[in-house]
């Protein structure tokens, strides 16, 4: 009997070590007594097995269900903050020692290539300077040379005793050379000689580069002379405009009037003198001629809008009053002292064109 009750006892045991599937498993502890002396030795703890509950999920870090046993047992990990730094260091020291060599030697590189940019600009600005203080030197070689050529010009122009050694010194030397011995028929030619140039100046005309040189002849005779320069330091002397060319003397040909086209070099001012000689008078325009060695007045008519017309008005539009005019007298016209206007040959003192003949 008492057999009997310990057999169910341990059946009972062995079931509860062992539950069926779907139950919960039972733990039971043994009883504990107070146990006196110090030497007596403690039993052994009981071994709990637990059985993993079925549809749990296993751990996984960063979960946020609560912790398993096997997490609450294990140690614990202290958290180092450089831990991914010290990997990528240690796992990578080549890619860093590369750029710690790369790096200087780009520094160094940019340098040098400083370096020579600096000193090649240095090379092109000194390049620069020298080229323009070439030119500068150059140009001042050309003033100088200019200069004294204009000076040697002037005063050989003036000691030429014949025609032959004028002529080289003129502009159009070939279209001058008859008017030339024209004029000394009349006028004979003298050698002269002077004492001093006391300026010289520049000025411009239709594009072209001319010298205006004021020579003092004693006395207090003063002369400007205009000369054209036709290269870096040649000049030519302006013979027409000096002696004031008229193939017939403007007094003479006040009193004669011939019948033919001469040019002069005149003061040009319009004139309300009354226009009886036309029969539609606004299709004409006077103006008053004079000549400033002269108190003599002629009285020239030239057609409205006409070229000439034109073009007296665009010189006096640009302050120019002296002209050199193709004028022509004729019997016909019944005012005295009345001419003409052909031809505006020059809107200046200046003539710009070589002549064609005598009267021109």
């Amino acid at each position: 009997m008492e057999k009997h009750s310990n057999n169910q006892r341990s059946r009972k045991r062995d079931s509860s070590s062992h539950p069926e599937p779907g139950e919960e498993p039972v733990v039971r502890l043994e009883p504990f007594r107070v146990v006196d002396g110090k030497n007596e030795e403690r039993p052994a703890p009981a071994v709990v097995t637990l059985r993993e509950e079925p549809g749990r999920h296993p751990s996984y870090e960063g979960k946020s269900i609560e912790k398993n046993i096997d997490e609450i047992m294990q140690h614990e990990v202290i958290y180092d903050p450089n831990f991914l730094e010290d990997s990528w260091i240690k796992k990578n020291p080549v890619v860093r020692r590369g750029w710690q060599i790369l790096i200087p030697t780009l520094l160094i590189l940019a340098g040098i290539l400083v370096y020579h940019q600096i000193d090649a600009n240095r090379r092109l600005e000194q390049s620069a300077h020298s080229q323009q203080k070439d030119n500068l030197d150059h140009e001042l070689d050309i003033a100088r040379e200019l200069v004294a050529n204009i000076e040697n010009t002037v005063r050989r122009y003036y000691a030429a005793a014949s025609i032959e050694e004028k002529l080289p010194l003129i502009r159009h030397a070939d279209s001058s050379q008859e008017r030339m011995r024209h004029y000394y028929a009349q006028y004979p030619l003298q050698p002269d000689k002077i004492e001093s140039i006391n300026e010289i100046e520049p000025i411009t005309l239709n594009y072209h580069t001319f010298w205006r040189a004021f020579v003092s002849k004693g006395h207090n005779r003063v002369e400007m002379i205009l000369l054209e320069q036709i290269g870096e330091s040649q000049v030519l002397v302006d013979w027409d405009s000096h002696v004031d060319y008229q193939a017939f003397p403007w007094e003479k040909y006040l009193e004669e009037k011939p019948n033919i086209a001469m040019s002069y070099r005149l003061d040009v001012v319009e004139s309300a003198r009354p226009i009886a000689e036309f029969s539609i008078e606004r299709d004409w325009v006077c103006y008053r001629l004079t000549k400033p060695s002269s108190e003599n007045i002629l009285y020239g008519y030239v057609r409205r809008g006409s070229d000439s017309h034109l073009a007296i008005q665009t010189a006096k539009s640009l302050g120019s009053n002296r002209m050199i005019l193709l004028i022509q007298a004729s019997p016909t016209l019944k005012a005295e002292n009345s001419v003409v206007i052909q031809e505006v040959i020059s809107g200046s003192n200046y003539r710009m064109d070589p002549p064609k003949s005598l009267y021109d």
